[in-house]
């Protein structure tokens, strides 16, 4: 931990920081739409490490045929239990509007 020493000298692990920082809060945002397969495992492990998780879903594919959201929806409903999830549900055309929408 020498290169600690020289990159900060002052703050060292042992001490305390000298002022206090503001809470950080940790945010992630989920783009889905026929996703139902990897949301369990992927929502369960954000509500741990997350303060908040917000999920956006398209009511419309960014390619291809349309195709049913009840698994996606099963998926989120059941994640947001845990009280950290926000859902927004629009018909984004292009995954570029829908990152830019979160």
């Amino acid at each position: 931990y020498d290169w600690m020493e020289r990159v900060s000298p002052v703050v060292k692990t042992t001490q305390s920081l000298p002022y206090d920082y503001p809470k950080t809060t940790l945010v992630a945002v989920v783009l889905v739409y026929d996703d139902a397969r990897f949301l369990p495992p992927i929502l369960s492990y954000l509500t741990r490490v997350c303060d908040s998780v917000v999920v956006l879903v398209s009511r419309e594919p960014w390619h291809g045929e349309m195709r049913s959201l009840d698994k996606t929806w099963e998926a989120v409903q059941g994640a947001m239990r845990s009280g950290k999830i926000t859902v927004v549900v629009q018909p984004w055309k292009s995954e570029t509007e829908q990152r830019n929408f979160g």
